[in-house]
């Protein structure tokens, strides 16, 4: 399971234009961290929707963790 705290997925998504697709959020993804696996794989773990906003993709993700998790 891979633990990953929210801010580095809205790091990731910085520039995002909503309403955005799976594919313009791994893109996104790969221009604002391109080393970061993690982020992309909870990406890929996301449904095909298009998402309204960052709040929706981050609701979405069904892997991220909270401080004290």
């Amino acid at each position: 399971m891979i633990e990953l705290e929210p801010q580095r997925l809205w790091d990731a998504l910085t520039d995002v234009d909503y309403p955005a697709t799976k594919d313009d959020l791994l893109a996104a993804a790969q221009r604002n961290a391109p080393g970061d696996e993690d982020v992309r794989q909870v990406l890929r773990s996301l449904a095909p929707e298009t998402y309204a906003n960052g709040n929706e993709v981050i609701r979405s993700a069904p892997r991220l963790s909270t401080p004290g998790d």
